[in-house]
């Protein structure tokens, strides 16, 4: 497949933003006389900050979210969930919900990877995902690598757990040990790849090594509530840039919805489907600020492209 026919699939599966509505599953083409489930193992769906509270609007907000994925043809490969899975302070039975939630996409034959968020805790979430957290990369943290037929993502854990479990830490960090696997595996890393936090590279603090890594195609992460794309370099003589891609939340506040990106043997599409902007949380039609719509109209059609 040449560059043209890749960014072409892309366009007709991935699905622009429409407001009001995530739509994929109307953009996704039909394919006659093929299975139900078939899986594009191109393409991934990248969902952050799901903030399940059992007793607020954000559980809903998720559940159309999972419901939208279903419905793409073909479905994707994987689900990336970059984090702040649970509400704020990472209780149990938040994560009993989002596993409730999730369990269709497994069911339906995608693969589920988690990082961890500064409202996350590792014990509670490894209680409900036990055969997720014994397959990490790295002691004492979740760590894990998601790969692909032409490239893949290094999920990393920038949570900061604090001993009070009635509260959290903002700031995230990579500690020292999961910084040295990350050095040891990309200095071989034969194949592009990407790499994932749920938060920026201002407080993981791990650019330097990043930009330094030829086969790194970019850096991915949640937090900000924000579809922001921008860029980071080595020096100024050097031509190479590194692509650095924030994502929506899925219902919780700022920009809502999800990412679907789409990777070709030789450049990757990130292609932005969003439902809705609020904060700090949902209004009825009537009570929706202006502004609200024009930051939605502003996304229309967003996406963004990383070279490798």
């Amino acid at each position: 497949m040449d560059r043209r026919q890749f960014l072409g699939g892309l366009a007709a599966a991935g699905g622009l933003l429409i407001a009001g509505g995530t739509g994929i599953a109307d953009a996704a083409p039909k394919r006659p006389g093929s299975p139900k489930r078939l899986k594009d193992e191109d393409t991934v769906v990248l969902i952050s900050d799901l903030h399940t509270n059992p007793s607020g609007y954000q559980a809903d907000k998720l559940r159309l979210v999972v419901d939208d994925i279903l419905k793409m043809r073909p479905l994707p490969r994987a689900v990336l969930i970059f984090g702040d899975i649970a509400y704020l302070s990472g209780k149990v039975e938040e994560y009993r919900m989002a596993r409730e939630i999730l369990n269709p996409l497994a069911a339906a034959g995608i693969s589920l990877n988690f990082g961890m968020g500064n409202h996350d805790r590792r014990e509670e979430f490894s209680s409900v995902f036990p055969e997720y957290a014994a397959n990490s990369l790295v002691p004492d943290r979740l760590v894990h690598i998601v790969e692909g037929p032409y490239a893949d993502i290094i999920m990393l854990d920038s949570l900061q757990q604090g001993e009070d479990k009635s509260t959290w830490i903002t700031e995230g960090a990579i500690d020292p040990l999961q910084r040295e696997w990350l050095r040891s595996v990309t200095a071989s890393y034969q194949k592009p790849f990407f790499v994932a936090a749920h938060h920026p590279l201002d407080e993981t603090l791990i650019g330097d090594m990043l930009v330094k890594c030829p086969n790194c195609a970019g850096y991915l992460y949640g937090h900000l509530h924000k579809w922001i794309n921008d860029w980071d370099h080595m020096n100024w003589r050097d031509k190479r840039i590194m692509p650095i891609l924030c994502l929506p939340s899925t219902g919780h506040y700022g920009d809502i919805g999800y990412v679907v990106l789409g990777m070709g043997r030789h450049e990757a599409v990130a292609r932005l489907v969003q439902s809705d902007f609020y904060f700090p949380k949902p209004a009825p039609s009537d009570q929706r600020p202006v502004l609200w719509e024009r930051m939605m109209q502003k996304n229309a059609g967003a996406e963004f492209f990383f070279e490798y």
